[in-house]
Order: C-alpha cells, then sequence, then structure tokens
C-alpha cells in the first residue's frame, strides 16, 4: 500500500489529481466508443458498485459539460492529541463558508459542533479561529500540487 507522509490529506490530495486527470481526459474524448472503452477499463480496475450505464453517463456528462473542475478539502490542521493520536481538526466558520459555497447550504454546518473535541485545547483555536484561510484547487493549480511530501 502506498503511504503518505500527511496520511489521509496525501490521499485525499492524491484523489483531487487523479480525477482532476480524468477530468482532463474527458475533455478530450469526444466520441462515444471512446467513453465506452474508458468506462470499461475504470470498471475492469476499480472496485465500485457503479453499474456500467451509470458509470458512462458519469463520464459521458463530466466529458462534455466539466471544463473547470474545483476541489476543496473542509478547512481545517492535522493535529496530535496529548495522548498521541492523530486528527484534522475542523475550523468551523470556513468549513460553513465551504458547504453555503459549493453545496449551497447555508447556515446549518455543525449545529451541535460534533467536529470540536471540547477536551484538547488546540481543536478549541483552531474550531473557533476567524478569517481561516482554505484551499481551493482548480485544473490549472492541482497541476502544481505534488505528492512527493504528502
Amino acid at each position: 500500500y502506498l503511504s503518505y507522509v500527511t496520511q489521509d490529506l496525501g490521499r485525499i490530495d492524491a484523489q483531487k489529481i487523479f480525477i482532476n486527470a480524468i477530468f482532463y481526459k474527458l475533455s478530450k474524448a469526444s466520441s462515444l466508443p471512446v467513453l465506452l472503452k474508458l468506462a470499461k477499463v475504470m470498471q475492469e480496475n476499480s472496485l465500485t458498485d457503479v453499474k456500467f450505464s451509470q458509470l458512462v453517463g458519469l463520464l459521458f456528462s463530466g466529458g462534455t459539460r466539466i471544463k473547470e473542475s474545483r476541489f476543496v478539502t473542509l478547512a481545517g490542521e492535522a493535529l496530535t492529541s496529548r495522548e498521541g493520536i492523530s486528527y484534522y481538526a475542523l475550523n468551523k466558520s470556513a468549513s460553513e463558508e465551504i458547504v453555503g459555497n459549493y453545496l449551497f447550504s447555508f447556515g446549518g454546518f455543525d449545529k451541535n459542533s460534533k467536529f470540536l473535541n471540547q477536551n484538547e485545547e488546540d481543536f478549541l483555536k483552531i474550531y473557533r479561529l476567524e478569517n481561516f484561510k482554505y484551499k481551493e484547487y482548480t485544473n490549472e493549480t492541482l497541476k502544481d500540487l505534488s505528492l512527493s511530501n504528502r
């Protein structure tokens, strides 16, 4: 198995790069036979419960409609607790902004503070920090995202 220095965050970045590469290839594949061949290769080399017809539809719509992909990971920071357990601490305000901007659901992110570890001071700081910045990746910026340090 492939391992990343930043563990899950590195895997998420690898997924962003992979999905972006698929959409790039789809934008170049304009014919149904090419999309059918690509769907067959993907199905044979992936573990998924997506049906072949669904995959073809997804690939076809991706190739014809998605020209500019955007990828965002919920805002936060990787932390290690006092017990040595690794976590990803979310920032509430920035994550709420992401959910509003990308999922069009405003004002409802983490109403009951489920993503907050009240026992860890570092979690509290990150969760409540204002003006927390997050990264949005596009087709172009993903080309520059290196996995060598992940």
